[in-house]
């Protein structure tokens, strides 16, 4: 990008951020990227998220289709078991506001602790046996089997 694209990465209407932060991922604007990937709208964040450590800030905020997609950038991570500490933080989050809409990004991050394989999540899996979406449930009790090889099933 030349320097004057840079005013689009800063423009008042996310829609014009969102394109700048596609425009810059083509060009390998890593600088832009960093900027819009902290952006306040969700929308623009999850366009520009470049590292794993920008989706494992992700995973902190609030807004569910942001936390899906930081989930989703991590898929690839080489050492996984560096951001379990922040996926179990958003999970428990999540799953405290007992909310029919969280499915997606708690399955997603579900699935990244699952190729984690790491044990530390045991004792919150346990807790998503009882939990109100019968589909995180059914996939705790399937982790929980893997990791600790009990056969348990969900209480929903």
């Amino acid at each position: 990008m030349c320097s004057s694209d840079l005013k689009f990465a800063a423009d008042p209407i996310w829609q014009v951020r969102a394109y700048a932060a596609r425009a810059a991922r083509l060009l390998n604007e890593d600088a832009i990227l960093a900027r819009l990937a902290r952006d306040p709208d969700p929308n623009v964040a999850a366009l520009a998220l470049h590292t794993p450590a920008e989706a494992r800030r992700a995973l902190a905020r609030g807004h569910y289709g942001l936390v899906l997609e930081a989930a989703k950038f991590l898929k690839d991570e080489p050492d996984r078991r560096v951001s379990v500490p922040a996926l179990l933080a958003a999970l428990r989050r999540l799953s405290a506001q007992r909310r029919a809409t969280s499915r997606d990004p708690r399955m997603e991050i579900l699935d990244r602790l699952r190729e984690a394989g790491d044990p530390r999540a045991v004792s919150l899996l346990r807790a998503l046996l009882a939990d109100i979406d019968p589909a995180v449930a059914a996939r705790a009790a399937e982790m929980l089997h893997a990791l600790t090889g009990e056969t348990v099933e969900a209480k929903t």
